[in-house]
């Protein structure tokens, strides 16, 4: 799935929900979007499952690589890189931690009795991301849409559309009138750096 829908993005456009003329475009833009908020943000934006081996580190706490973290699905340990997961105790020491894991809107995993030393010593398999997109981070990637759409000339009006062009002087009824267009993209990193991952 995507961050926003082709719908969304018409209206901000003004083009009728059934003309169909532009619509592998607007899909092709909107992936894009998506991929460039991935980077802006430092992470992925739609919920998913993913696995991570993490190293302990004796103490009650183990930074967690993706957040926001929805939900805890398990947590295996091994006592050496050279062993496999010990699947005949994963349960007894999931169901521990689960009894005593508290997370925040901070990405970290608590312990009451503390992660044990090691390299790549414990895997976690967790949901991370967001399962219903913040209203803002739409907000963004339809903006971004639209003015990836508008620095085109797929839909005429200005001659090679508008990309790399900061300003249009047109004259309206004998006046000379200059159009200054501004650059949103610091607007919407500064808009999405509550969503950034920190870099570790």
């Amino acid at each position: 799935m995507a961050l926003i829908t082709k719908a969304q993005v018409k209206i901000y456009l003004n083009i009728e929900s059934g003309t169909i003329t532009w619509d592998t475009f607007i899909d092709a833009l909107i992936a894009r979007v998506d991929d460039d908020i991935i980077h802006i943000c430092n992470q992925e934006i739609e919920s998913e499952t993913r696995t991570d081996v993490l190293d302990g580190n004796a103490t009650t706490t183990i930074m967690i690589p993706k957040y926001p973290v929805i939900s805890i699905i398990s947590l295996k340990f091994r006592s050496d890189l050279l062993y496999t997961w010990d699947d005949s105790n994963i349960d007894t020491i999931a169901a521990s931690l689960y009894n005593s894991f508290v997370i925040s809107e901070v990405p970290w995993l608590y312990y009451s009795s503390g992660f044990s030393r090691g390299i790549a010593n414990y895997e976690l398999t967790y949901v991370s991301g967001y399962a219903l997109i913040p209203d803002d981070i739409q907000q963004v990637a339809i903006e971004m849409v639209v003015m990836y759409f508008k620095q085109s000339d797929v839909k005429g009006g200005t001659k090679g559309g508008l990309l790399g062009v900061s300003s249009i002087v047109d004259s309206q009824q004998g006046i000379s009138v200059n159009t200054v267009y501004k650059d949103m993209f610091k607007n919407w990193q500064s808009r999405l750096s509550k969503y950034r991952r920190p870099v570790v």
